[in-house]
């Protein structure tokens, strides 16, 4: 579940600015309140409204951006940037996400160059406690450094791991979150956090293609026939359905 998406030097965000699902002072409506992990409590559903020209398309197009980024690969961010400050065409855009999965709350997020990924970062976070680091990769000296918490380094073979991706394997344009999400050896955060932006993260425009039942109605012909069918036995009445 969305808790919160923060963007920046994007489109027309120029500093960062922020989408949260996190409920207000006034509780008129406490039937609207979802409490998925104890102490955070999130609203079902929100609205974003405004004026023509003020970065409504923006902020879902800023949430599609980095979720294809992890979904389908790199993708520059030139000729993105905040246009009407010339020096923030070689400063990084930032997409951050805060999300609820597997009964964990995770930040996760990325600095975009022009042409390389400087920055990402991987945090569980709690209510009123400190986030916890699962991991943090940066670019040092012009190399490639990666942080990741201990729990997840208690072998040879992990930390043997961590050094090639950090050497080897890791280009400038790869995202560490995919690499450790697709790896044979397990990293359960990282395969967490993957699944929901690039498979429950589901972003429709006006255009997209339908889903639910009426589009599998319309598009699949068997199942309309057999829909169909067994309608026809329940003793509605119904005797066809076109």
């Amino acid at each position: 579940m969305l808790v919160r998406f923060t963007v920046s030097n994007f489109l027309s965000f120029k500093e960062p600015t922020e989408f949260n699902m996190l409920t207000g002072s006034p509780r008129r409506l406490e039937h609207h309140v979802y409490e998925p992990i104890k102490g955070l409590e999130l609203l079902k559903m929100a609205a974003v409204y405004g004026a023509n020209g003020a970065g409504k398309s923006n902020l879902v197009k800023a949430m599609v951006f980095m979720r294809d980024l992890l979904l389908r690969g790199w993708q520059s961010p030139t000729g993105m940037q905040y246009k009407l400050d010339p020096s923030y065409k070689e400063k990084a855009s930032t997409f951050e996400v805060e999300l609820v999965c597997g009964g964990s709350t995770y930040l996760y997020g990325f600095d975009l160059l022009p042409a390389s990924i400087s920055e990402e970062w991987l945090y569980r976070t709690q209510a009123g406690k400190p986030d916890e680091i699962v991991f943090h990769r940066y670019t040092q000296a012009g190399k490639t450094r990666i942080k990741i918490a201990e729990a997840y380094l208690q072998t040879q073979e992990q930390q043997l791991r961590i050094q090639l991706y950090e050497q080897e394997i890791l280009k400038d344009t790869d995202t560490l979150l995919q690499v450790l999400a697709t790896s044979k050896a397990p990293f359960e955060p990282a395969q967490a956090v993957h699944r929901w932006i690039t498979k429950l993260w589901i972003i429709l425009f006006p255009h997209s293609q339908p889903l639910g039942l009426v589009w599998d109605l319309l598009s699949n012909p068997a199942f309309f026939q057999f829909a169909k069918e067994i309608m026809c036995t329940f003793h509605t009445g119904i005797q066809d359905i076109q």
